[in-house]
């Protein structure tokens, strides 16, 4: 605000009760309607200026969002500005997320931690509840050794194979 405070142009009659009390006269009235006219914007407005992209986003901003923008532009006139912009946000976030998504199942797929590196995503199964009464119970634990707990994929591994027996 550079040192000075933001002003109302709403006026002090902005909150309904005060419009209700005495002090809202005549002279008020007819500004509030004035004040609510101006409000409304012609059919042409908010106006496309072109200069103002380049003002606003730099150059590799205007880049990537150059297809788009020509799609807006193109849907602009036929289906409105409002839902060519909801078309165009749409598509843009609906990319990103199906970018993370594919981000996300290579790392789980492809880059999964390992007992020769500490990166990727460490995923592991919850054991199944098996209940009294359940044709399964006592249901027995795969994990038979103790070398099965927290493996990291060791026991797959092609190195140091006999080094069981230094």
């Amino acid at each position: 605000t550079s040192g000075t405070f933001h002003t109302s142009i709403v006026g002090r009659f902005e909150n309904e009760r005060a419009r209700l009390g005495p002090n809202f006269t005549e002279k008020d009235r007819q500004w509030r309607i004035k004040f609510l006219k101006a409000q409304d914007l012609h059919p042409s407005e908010p106006f496309d200026v072109p200069e103002l992209r380049k003002v606003h986003y730099n150059p590799i901003r205007r880049f990537y969002r150059y297809p788009l923008n020509l799609l807006e532009d193109f849907l602009t006139p036929k289906l409105g500005r409002f839902h060519a912009t909801l078309v165009r946000k749409t598509i843009g976030n609906g990319l990103i997320l199906y970018y993370f998504a594919l981000f996300g199942w290579y790392q789980l797929n492809y880059n999964q931690t390992s007992w020769e590196y500490n990166k990727g995503f460490f995923t592991s199964a919850s054991r199944e509840a098996v209940f009294p009464g359940d044709p399964r119970y006592p249901w027995k634990d795969p994990k038979t050794e103790s070398w099965q707990y927290y493996d990291r994929d060791f026991h797959k591994r092609k190195v140091f194979l006999d080094a069981e027996k230094i």
